[in-house]
């Protein structure tokens, strides 16, 4: 594996590097709204390989796609009315949306949404951090785990430490994991939707 590439958020050729290592089947670490992001392109059954092995994640566990619009989740999920409704309430920000099995976000940052838009095709959306473990927040502790694992590092600075992604099953309508968005809060908005 070649080093590691660290790069500002702000430097010219950051989107460049992500670009590249994303175009061979690599892997990035990006910033969101929440935490530090691992991702690798969603559409590459490799590429997700790699993000399963780093993470020490069990295969079983689907991993989220990060979009930069709707129109490009609706390539891969199902999108229907509630998932519409939602999506316009609360995305870009920190929800992650499951439809007939299949998940999506769209995470409120203006680097990685460019990214996205410019790769045209979705990154995987899992923090960057071992499987169960906490997520991390602080470029030096993303350094510390994964110098010489991942090909690039996005600097956006020391994150302030945020819950996960609220994540919301439309089909069994169920919360799968508490986050920032409250079901109370769904709920309004898929009620405001049919009115």
């Amino acid at each position: 594996m070649t080093p590691t590439i660290l790069v500002r958020q702000d430097d010219t050729n950051a989107t460049q590097s992500c670009l590249e290592a994303l175009g061979r089947g690599g892997t990035i670490i990006f910033p969101t709204e929440t935490c530090y992001g691992l991702g690798a392109d969603a559409t590459n059954a490799r590429a997700v390989e790699r993000v399963y092995t780093l993470k020490g994640r069990p295969q079983e566990k689907h991993i989220a796609i990060a979009c930069s619009s709707l129109e490009m989740a609706r390539k891969y999920i199902r999108v229907n009315a509630d998932v519409r409704a939602l999506a316009h309430a609360f995305l870009p920000g920190p929800l992650t949306i499951v439809s007939q099995g299949q998940s999506f976000r769209i995470p409120d940052h203006r680097f990685t949404l460019a990214l996205i838009s410019q790769f045209g095709k979705p990154l995987t959306a899992t923090s960057a951090n071992t499987s169960g473990a906490v997520s991390l927040y602080a470029i030096a502790d993303l350094i510390h785990h994964f110098d010489g694992l991942v090909d690039v590092i996005v600097d956006a600075g020391d994150l302030l430490s945020r819950q996960a992604s609220t994540v919301y099953d439309v089909d069994t309508k169920r919360v799968l994991r508490e986050g920032p968005i409250s079901l109370a809060q769904l709920r309004r908005a898929l009620n405001a939707a049919q009115q």
